[in-house]
């Protein structure tokens, strides 16, 4: 019995690492159906940050830029982390992405 337990529970934890792995793998889908649109679910500023990050820009870069302190623009990568469920990694290709399709000039 206590080894179907384990065997169980090693199932369980294992499932859910997977499903972390592969949700970093799906295209960007906030709510189940459409893919994440950074305008639908970030702030202007974030958009900028996201935008800057996609030109290469380091976080020091853009807090002098955007007139921030380096720990903001951090935090701000996070959030927009968290917000399009993309790793913090990967926010540099993301903003790429996005600034091939932004129609507003980059202040």
């Amino acid at each position: 019995m206590d080894h179907d337990f384990s065997l169980r529970a090693h199932l369980k934890s294992r499932f859910g690492e997977l499903l972390r792995q592969l949700s970093y793998s799906i295209p960007l889908w906030h709510d189940g159906n459409s893919p994440a649109d950074p305008g639908s679910v970030l702030d202007e500023r974030q958009i900028k940050i996201l935008r800057l990050l996609g030109m290469n820009r380091t976080p020091w870069e853009i807090a002098v830029r955007l007139f921030m302190s380096v720990q903001s623009v951090e935090f701000a990568m996070k959030v927009i982390s968290r917000k399009l469920r993309v790793p913090v990694a990967r926010l540099g290709d993301f903003g790429a992405g996005y600034n091939r399709t932004a129609t507003e000039p980059l202040d």
